[in-house]
């Protein structure tokens, strides 16, 4: 049986939240505790012009599924958007949460005329690879790098 849920972007903050999605990321990495995401991100996040978070809710309220999109803009790339943090709770994978959110995503990327939809996956997360993939996303010939700021 499919869960009912509903998609919306986060509109407020609320420590209810905040613990959902902190137990969700515990699925993407275990550089990830558990712990609830800080008040100020998500503020940061849903008061921003340039980002959204795309919430997946089930019948009783609670976070199911996420997204973080965020616009991108330079001058050799024109408009773009990247997508960070899309995960869905273990227990309703395979049940359409997951692919609504990616609808939602999609629409995001529209009304905001986006372009383009960056982003990244880890080669180990194999469904994840085949759900992106069967929704059109192809693997980019680059290389990802990251420059820790101290």
């Amino acid at each position: 049986m499919h869960p009912t849920y509903t998609i919306e972007t986060l509109s407020q903050y609320t420590e209810h939240d905040a613990r959902a999605m902190g137990q969700l990321l515990t699925s993407l990495s275990d550089t990830f505790d558990g712990s609830p995401i800080s008040e100020q991100t998500l503020r940061n996040i849903i008061e921003s012009p340039f980002h959204d978070q795309l919430v997946a809710r089930d019948e009783t309220g609670t976070i199911i599924g996420m997204l973080t999109v965020s616009i991108t803009i330079g001058a050799g790339v024109h408009r773009g958007a990247w997508l960070e943090d899309f995960v869905v709770d273990r227990s309703t994978q395979g049940t359409g949460v997951g692919g609504k959110l990616w609808d939602a995503l999609i629409e995001w990327c529209r009304a905001h005329d986006a372009r383009k939809l960056d982003f990244t996956s880890k080669p180990t997360k194999v469904a994840a690879q085949q759900f992106y993939l069967k929704r059109g996303a192809v693997v980019r010939d680059t290389n990802y790098f990251r420059l820790t700021i101290e």
